[in-house]
Order: structure tokens, then C-alpha cells, then sequence
């Protein structure tokens, strides 16, 4: 059963009111299950950021200080806030993002990407789906630079980078670290995923995919 509140914040850099969305339960579609890049189907993909709609703060908790509260003055930041089309859910993700990489927490900031990604998924934004995967991409190196996975295993960042690779259509790329990945792959799951990966690689697939569909794939 999925419940959602509106409450009102007080946003933490400019003291002006925002209303926000509080998820206290959803329902997810089971029988679908994850994509293969983690986005879970009835989850409250769009909706964990907070966004201050009178300056711009985006957070996941608006009453809350950021430590660089000059970020939000900055062009790339105003750039976010007037882009004409993406929605305010999708540009609190990249707002927070900006806050997340000032922090040097790049895997925060490779998942506040992502979930901007997501949210393109849903509005069919597709320039939107590529451009932030891409950013996500970016943002998983610095991460592993930093000697950080942002998921939990390497086998399961493997996976993460590949379909995100796939999903812009960086086929060589996604390619060479599928391969690389099987190689030292010895959990039977996580076999099944990365050989899917690697068939729709193959086809030259650029679509969703589901973890069940793996699952559910004799040859894999």
C-alpha cells in the first residue's frame, strides 16, 4: 500500500517554506522486480529529494545547512534550475548532486544522478536519460578513484556501469567491461546478469531490462 503525505519545510538557506513529499510506505510491482540498473518499479524514485522551489536548495532534508550553501549562486547550478524540460524532481536530483560532489561524495552523487536518469525514464526524456547516465558514469569513477564502490560488491558496480553503458549506447565500452567482469565473476546470479548484459550488448539493445528477464533466460 503506497502512502504519501505533503508536509510543509522551512528550507534551511533561504527560511521560506516549501511543501514536500514524505513517502511512509509504496508498494512496488513485484512481479517486475528491479531493472538491471536498480530502479525499482513503484518505489518513490522522484520523490526523496527535497527541492526548495523559492531558491533552489535541494536536499534530502531542506531544513537541514548545507555545508556550500554559495553553490546554488553558481551558473551551473542556475543553468539546472531554468532548463525547460525537466521537471522539478529531476532537477532536484542534479541541484543535490552539485552539493553531494562538493562533499566529495561521489557516490551519493552517482545515485542522485542516476535517479535524475530515472525520472527522464518515466517523463520520456531520453536526451535526459542518456546525458545523466553519463554523468552517473562519471561520477562511479571518481567514486572508485576514491577507492569507493557505490553499490555493494564490485561485481555489482560491474553490472551498474555496464547497463549504463548499454543504456547510451556505448557498446565497445559496455563490452570490454562485461568480458572483464565474467572473468573474475564467480557468484551464479551475478553470472546470469552480466551474461544477459552481454547478449544485449550483442544486439545492440539500448532498452530497459529487468533482472527477472535474466533470471528467467535458459542460456544465460
Amino acid at each position: 500500500m503506497t502512502i504519501v503525505r505533503t508536509e510543509h519545510k522551512t528550507c534551511a538557506v533561504c527560511d521560506v517554506s516549501s511543501p514536500v513529499r514524505v513517502w511512509l510506505s509504496y508498494s512496488s510491482f513485484e512481479k517486475m522486480g528491479p531493472s538491471l540498473d536498480g530502479c525499482q518499479p513503484g518505489a518513490p524514485n522522484a520523490d526523496l529529494v527535497q527541492f526548495c522551489r523559492h531558491c533552489g536548495y535541494a536536499s534530502y532534508e531542506i531544513t537541514e545547512v548545507p555545508q556550500c550553501p554559495g553553490i546554488i549562486k553558481t551558473k551551473f547550478y542556475r543553468d539546472v534550475l531554468k532548463h525547460r524540460w525537466i521537471d522539478d524532481s529531476c532537477k532536484g536530483y542534479l541541484c543535490l548532486t552539485f552539493f553531494l560532489v562538493a562533499d566529495d561524495d561521489y557516490k551519493g552523487a552517482f545515485w542522485s544522478s542516476l535517479r535524475a536518469a530515472w525520472v527522464c525514464d518515466a517523463d520520456d526524456y531520453w536526451q535526459g536519460s542518456e546525458e545523466y547516465r553519463l554523468q552517473a558514469l562519471e561520477m562511479m569513477r571518481r567514486s572508485h578513484e576514491a577507492g569507493i564502490a557505490v553499490s555493494e560488491s564490485q561485481e555489482q558496480d560491474h553490472l551498474l556501469q555496464t547497463d549504463l553503458l548499454r543504456r547510451t549506447g556505448s557498446f565497445q565500452q559496455a563490452m570490454s567491461i562485461v568480458m572483464e567482469a565474467l572473468k573474475g565473476c564467480r557468484e551464479q546470479k551475478m553470472g546470469r546478469l552480466l551474461r544477459f548484459e552481454r547478449r544485449l550488448i550483442e544486439n545492440g539493445d539500448k532498452a530497459v531490462h529487468w533482472v527477472k528477464e535474466a533470471e528467467g533466460v535458459a542460456w544465460a
